[in-house]
C-alpha cells in the first residue's frame, strides 16, 4: 500500500506513536536528569572543548556503572540470578567505563607474547611533562623534579613490566616487592629498590612466614606520598587486597591487577569464589574513591575467569598535578 495512503488511513495509529515517542523522549529526560551529577576534578586545559569532552566521558563513566548497579540490584526482576554468576560467566557484567585520556599501550602485545604486557595509560605524557631537556635519568641517574612512583608487587623474578616503565620513563623511581622469590640481579637494571623480606597487602598482618605491610605503611616507610603506577599479581590474595586498602585516603594514579577466580588460597577448586556480585561491590568501593575501569581483558584459555583488569583515579595527571 502506498505509504501516503496508510498515514491517511491509520490517523490513530499515527497518533499513538507519537505519544508514544513522546512519552518516551520525556521519561528519558527526566531519567537523566536524575542521575547523579559527576563532577570532574580534572584540571581545565587551553582547550574549553577539550576539557568539556573529558567531562562528559566521566559523567558517562557514571552512567555506565549505574546502569551495571541496577542490573545486579535486588529490585531488579533478574538481579539475583545475575548476582550469583561466577568465573568465566561474570566478567560481561563488567565492561570498561572509561577511556584512557593519553596515550594507551601494551608492550609486547599479545601478537608476541600470549598474555602480552600491562596496559599503561598516559606514561609516554609522564616522562615528556615531568623530564627537563639535556638531565640524564635512569639506575644511577635523577629522578624526576615531580616524582613517579612506581610500585610492582608479585615478581617471580620477571620484570618486563619494570623494563618497560623503565624505558618510557626513564626517571620514575620503581620499588619491586615480592617475599616468595630471593632477589635474584635479574632486574637491577629495571627496578630501584627490591624489597623480598615482606609482603604487600591492604593491612599490615602475617601470612605464613611472610610479614605484610599495608601500603599506606609502605608509601610512609619510603616517603611517598602518591603511587602513579601500582601493578599487582599476587595469585588470589587481591580480593582481601580490593577490600582492606582504604581507597579514598591511598594516592593512587592507576591500579594494573590480575584477578584470579578464586580465594587467596591460589586454588581453582578452592570452595570459595567470587560471584558477579561480590566484585561488584568490591568495584563499587573503588568507584566510591574515584577510580574507575578503563580495561579488562583475559589472561589465558585455561581459565577465563582469569582476567588484567586496570583502574585509573579520575584525578590522575601525566604532569604530577593531581
Amino acid at each position: 500500500m502506498n505509504r501516503t495512503i496508510y498515514a491517511a488511513a491509520h490517523p490513530l495509529k499515527n497518533t499513538a506513536r507519537i505519544l508514544f515517542l513522546l512519552l518516551v523522549f520525556i521519561a528519558s529526560f527526566f531519567h537523566l536528569r536524575a542521575l547523579p551529577k559527576y563532577e570532574s576534578s580534572l584540571p581545565p586545559t587551553a582547550y574549553d572543548g577539550e576539557s568539556r569532552l573529558r567531562s562528559m566521558l566521566l559523567e558517562n563513566s557514571v552512567r555506565k556503572i549505574l546502569e551495571r548497579r541496577a542490573w545486579l540490584s535486588n529490585e531488579h526482576s533478574e538481579g539475583i540470578f545475575f548476582q550469583q554468576l561466577k568465573s568465566n560467566e561474570l566478567w560481561y557484567m563488567f565492561s570498561p567505563t572509561l577511556p584512557c585520556f593519553w596515550t594507551l599501550e601494551k608492550d609486547p602485545s599479545s601478537a608476541v607474547v600470549r598474555d602480552g604486557g600491562k596496559w599503561l595509560c598516559g606514561l609516554h605524557e609522564v616522562h615528556k611533562i615531568r623530564s627537563i631537556g639535556g638531565r640524564r635519568y635512569g639506575i644511577g641517574e635523577s629522578h624526576y623534579d615531580s616524582p613517579c612512583i612506581v610500585y610492582s608487587m608479585g615478581s617471580a623474578n620477571e620484570f618486563s613490566f619494570e623494563r618497560r616503565v623503565r624505558t618510557v620513563a626513564p626517571g620514575c623511581e620503581i620499588h619491586t616487592f615480592d617475599p616468595t622469590v630471593m632477589e635474584s640481579g635479574k632486574g637491577k637494571d629495571a627496578y630501584d629498590s627490591y624489597h623480598g623480606d615482606y609482603g604487600f597487602g591492604g593491612q599490615d598482618s602475617q601470612v605464613g612466614p611472610f610479614p605484610i605491610k599495608s601500603i599506606a605503611t609502605i608509601m610512609k616507610e619510603l616517603n611517598h606520598t602518591h603511587v602513579d603506577y601500582l601493578k599487582i599479581d599476587v595469585e588470589g590474595f587481591e580480593w582481601n587486597f580490593f577490600l582492606t586498602v582504604d581507597w579514598k585516603y591511598t594516592k593512587v594514579g592507576q591500579i594494573l591487577i590480575e584477578v584470579h577466580p578464586w580465594n587467596e588460597e591460589g586454588k581453582s577448586n578452592a570452595v570459595w569464589q567470587p560471584t558477579a556480585g561480590y566484585v561488584d561491590s568490591t568495584f563499587a568501593k573503588l568507584e566510591e574513591a574515584g577510580y574507575h575501569l578503563i580495561s579488562l581483558e583475559p589472561v589465558t584459555k585455561t581459565n577465563i575467569g582469569q582476567v588484567e583488569l586496570v583502574f585509573m583515579n579520575i584525578k590522575w595527571q601525566p604532569s604530577g598535578n593531581w
